[in-house]
């Protein structure tokens, strides 16, 4: 009798993840769930210049080079400090590129309307276009697709992997004006639309997309760059509005969604941010929504967090809600090295960080 063993795509991708997966020090593992500034490997800046606005590094020097050893990042975000030109940024990103056993990712905010680090860059000569709200007010989600290959083009010819866009936020007219007519509609079905029509066409570049800001930001009056916002609302009236789009982007495999630090009592019968929140990210996006991909917070060196903690407290905090990726914290090696500790005491496993590692390699190894 003769036995024929079938071996199909998807397991083979499992062995190449997990083959990859071994190779990987407890650091280095530690290094992919963390998304930083570059400026954030450069040991002669101070904590404070990592975290402005205005100090920005166009270029990897042979100290950041070195200190990327010992503290490996899974990826970097520009920001408008960072870009001076298409050559510069192609040859930074580049760079940024070569380091580390892993590729890191390079990740960028490019929604259009207000939030376009390359289009509102006078360096940068690419398409601008208006408010998300604006576009769908024309009705015709063609539009929204051409918004995303628009972009997907010109980011990947400079060299990005990964998009923080659309926003899947739903408008409310005394909203939070941060997300404003950054939205695409009061209509959640027509911002779910149009949000996965951008996502289709990012990915028609080899772009990876983000639906933001889950669980919803768009009725929070609050801006949480300064400090905690609140919404007031339970699970049931969130699943028939805010969660909508982002329902319609767990059907069309989005690949990230970024967790707002917006608390929702009525939900979690706490205070924690949705960033933090296990209830909300595990229970409620992982388990009862059935959401596949990678789960990464908002910026953690905003006012939500760092304010009301420490950077190792939120580090290990983020992780054991159910976290796959940490965004931008405001002292990265302090984040670092409270999970390095956290794994070695045991208050984490380390099957808990190749959980998330395993959905990061199998993103990048695609």
């Amino acid at each position: 009798m003769i036995f024929f063993l079938i071996v199909t795509a998807s397991s083979l991708k499992d062995d190449k993840i997990n083959n990859e997966l071994s190779k990987l020090t407890l650091n280095e593992k530690i290094g992919q769930l963390f998304v930083i500034h570059p400026e954030a490997i450069d040991p002669d800046l101070s904590l404070v210049e990592v975290n402005s606005a205005t100090v920005g590094l166009k270029e990897l020097t042979h100290k950041m080079k070195s200190y990327y050893k010992r503290y490996p990042a899974g990826g970097f975000i520009l920001f408008d400090k960072n870009l001076s030109g298409q050559d510069q940024l192609i040859k930074f990103n580049n760079d940024l590129h070569a380091l580390g056993k892993i590729r890191p990712f390079i990740y960028v905010d490019e929604e259009g309307g207000k939030v376009a680090r390359i289009a509102n860059n006078k360096h940068f000569d690419v398409p601008r276009f208006d408010p998300m709200y604006l576009i769908a007010q024309k009705k015709d989600e063609k539009l929204a697709y051409e918004v995303g290959n628009t972009i997907g083009k010109y980011l990947s010819e400079l060299g990005f992997d990964v998009n923080f866009a659309p926003d899947a936020d739903v408008f409310y007219e005394n909203g939070n004006s941060v997300i404003g007519y950054r939205a695409f509609s009061s209509n959640p079905e027509v911002a779910g639309n149009m949000a996965v029509q951008v996502l289709k066409g990012l990915e028609a570049n080899n772009i990876k997309g983000c639906f933001k800001h889950f669980p919803g930001h768009g009725a929070c009056t609050k801006d949480t760059h300064f400090d905690f916002g609140v919404v007031y609302k339970t699970w049931e009236e969130i699943l028939n509005t805010d969660i909508i789009p982002f329902n319609k982007g767990i059907e069309n495999n989005v690949p990230f969604i970024m967790v707002s630090h917006v608390n929702y009592p009525y939900v979690t019968n706490d205070e924690l941010p949705a960033s933090l929140s296990y209830t909300l990210l595990t229970e409620k996006l992982r388990n009862e929504l059935n959401y596949q991909g990678l789960i990464i917070t908002d910026g953690m060196s905003m006012g939500a967090i760092h304010k009301n903690y420490d950077d190792e407290t939120a580090a290990v905090m983020a992780i054991k809600a159910g976290v796959d990726i940490i965004l931008v914290p405001f002292a990265y090696e302090d984040a670092f090295n409270s999970l390095v500790r956290a794994v070695k005491k045991g208050e984490i496993s380390e099957q808990r960080i190749n959980e998330s590692v395993y959905r990061i390699l199998s993103l990048k190894l695609n």
